[in-house]
């Protein structure tokens, strides 16, 4: 079978004798800004670029042999709010994947399967805030042909399983989600996101149950630049292998107040079958997130 805190208040103190409200310090957010750290609780729009390229070489009755594959799933994702709290969830997944063996190369392009949601996201405190909602992916991958396959195949597991509703062929992924954001401290955050999958056959195969859990920490200076760690496990509790886990550490730079925000980090796949990913022929993948939040 085939993986989530800064915020300031201040107040206008208002002076008897004069009647008028002192001015707020320059380098103070404002209360709009007030949850901006959070992921689950802007608008944003963005690229996501994974690259898993590996190789191996060996020898069968006598002969040498070099095998090398690549993934490279492409996606544009979407988050906007609705209403207050409520957000629409955009994710359009287009895959890239080639196998080569002794030279002879063969591969191409799928257009995974287009996934929509919402989620409410809401604060707690000014340091805790959660999240719930769900998505479906619309399966586009039908009967797909050898170029096809391959390019889903790489493309899923460039993740090492987690997320692999976007390139699954023939079924419909129906995920809820949620998760928690915190504020450690002024510069320090903890994400904890769980996603369940129910994955409906379109043809004759049989569902299939997926649990995504990632846990993240970062810590990002005032400056916008940052760095942490990410541990993230998918349970494929209707497949003999029943974990599998990887481990990505990460920088990261979101100034303010542009709204941009980049994210630069190399996931390496833990155990079987998958990893470890600095052995030969093992996931090992780079991860590139970039995009305007406002």
């Amino acid at each position: 079978m085939r993986t989530l805190v800064l915020a300031a208040a201040f107040a206008l103190v208002a002076t008897p004798a004069l009647a008028q409200e002192a001015p707020a310090p320059a380098d103070v957010e404002r209360p709009s800004d007030t949850h901006n750290w959070t992921r689950s609780q802007n608008n944003r729009v963005g690229l996501e670029v994974d690259l898993f390229s590996s190789s191996q070489k060996g020898r069968v009755f006598g002969e040498t042999f070099e095998f090398s594959s690549l993934g490279l799933p492409i996606t544009p994702v979407l988050q906007l709010e609705l209403i207050e709290n409520l957000y629409l969830d955009v994710e359009i997944p287009l895959g890239y994947g080639s196998v080569s063996n002794n030279g002879d190369s063969t591969g191409g392009f799928v257009f995974g399967n287009p996934t929509l949601g919402a989620h409410y996201a809401a604060a707690l405190s000014d340091s805790l805030t959660f999240h719930v909602g769900g998505t479906v992916s619309i399966p586009t991958i039908h009967d797909p042909d050898e170029e096809q396959g391959i390019a889903a195949s790489f493309s899923a597991i460039t993740r090492a399983q987690y997320d692999i509703y976007r390139f699954i062929p023939e079924s419909i992924g129906v995920r809820a989600r949620g998760g928690v954001e915190v504020r450690i401290l002024p510069y320090l955050y903890y994400r904890g996101d769980i996603a369940p999958t129910v994955f409906i056959p379109t043809g004759d195969d049989e569902a299939e149950i997926l649990i995504d859990q990632g846990n993240e920490i970062e810590a990002r200076s005032e400056g916008g630049f940052g760095g942490g760690l990410r541990f993230q496990a998918s349970f494929l509790l209707t497949d003999d292998d029943l974990v599998q886990t990887a481990l990505e550490p990460f920088v990261s730079y979101e100034p303010k107040p542009s709204g941009l925000y980049a994210r630069l980090g190399m996931l390496i796949a833990l155990d079987e079958t998958l990893g470890f990913g600095f052995d030969e022929g093992k996931v090992l993948s780079g991860r590139l997130g970039i995009g305007y939040k406002w």
